[in-house]
């Protein structure tokens, strides 16, 4: 990925919500662990979800499923908006939806419409100040922006599909592997060990799992690391090495190159953004 950015950034353990403004020449795909939506204000984008392609410009979004894969490319100024299950949950639960499944969105692409267009223009305000009161506005306002996204654009009736478990929403199909994945991040894996714990042989795997999440196995294993990585960054103090090798990463500047590709920030930018909250 080569991409130029400028912007703000408020990270929290059940949301994280970044303001850039890049030029994105194309990002290799990967996995939102938690559900991604990403809104263009200005300019327009591709986004590529689970393998296919999607033309979005400014007042439009694209909407993302949890575990699902996806890249970028274009230019102009986007709010990418990264929520976990809880979060959404807690949403659905506000409208009436508690207990009928996990949150999915209906659609990949959709306008941002009247209600949630006033929602966006106060979380980039809000970015944009510094001081006392800021973390609790940028709060209160990803919360309205989850009933905003939730209410027109999400279901939370249960799919045959998917299964919750301990890795969160999975393919039922993929369950075992990708829960081995989350409990076995911080070391080597191999292909064979992974395609073993869903009973299946390395190609069976590699093409059932590429076909279902739009990326290989271990483009999967990288964006959860880094995903791990991203919250030990935003709520300890532990070096940037340990933490990379915490999640699975021998080499220092082999974390720091991964971390760069998938997030667009060195470790070092994003936990400065952390702290300044």
């Amino acid at each position: 990925m080569s991409e130029s950015t400028e912007g703000l950034a408020a990270l929290r353990p059940q949301f994280r919500v970044e303001l850039s403004r890049a030029v994105v020449d194309g990002s290799e795909a990967v996995v939102a662990v938690d559900a991604t939506v990403v809104a263009v204000l200005v300019g327009a984008f591709t986004v590529g979800i689970a393998g296919v392609d999607r033309e979005v410009s400014a007042g439009y979004m694209a909407l993302i499923d949890s575990g699902t894969a996806f890249s970028l490319s274009g230019s102009g100024e986007r709010l990418t908006l990264t929520m976990s299950q809880p979060w959404l949950g807690e949403a659905a639960a506000r409208l009436g939806r508690e207990g009928r499944g996990p949150v999915i969105f209906s659609h990949a692409v959709a306008p941002i419409d009247d209600a949630l267009a006033p929602t966006i223009r106060r979380l980039v305000v809000e970015l944009g100040r510094s001081g006392e009161g800021r973390n609790e506005a940028i709060e209160l306002v990803m919360a309205l922006a989850a009933l905003d996204i939730v209410g027109p654009h999400a279901t939370s009736d249960r799919l045959e599909r998917l299964e919750r478990s301990r890795a969160g929403l999975v393919d039922r199909r993929l369950r075992r592997s990708i829960e081995f994945m989350h409990d076995n991040f911080d070391r080597e894996l191999a292909l064979a060990e992974i395609a073993e714990a869903a009973y299946l042989s390395e190609f069976h795997f590699a093409r059932l799992f590429k076909r279902i999440t739009g990326v290989t196995p271990h483009a999967y294993l990288a964006g959860l690391r880094v995903e791990h990585a991203r919250r030990l960054l935003s709520t300890t103090d532990r070096s940037i090495a340990d933490i990379g090798a915490g999640v699975g990463y021998q080499s220092a500047s082999h974390f720091g190159k991964v971390f760069r590709q998938t997030t667009g920030f060195t470790p070092t930018e994003y936990r400065d953004l952390a702290r300044r909250g």
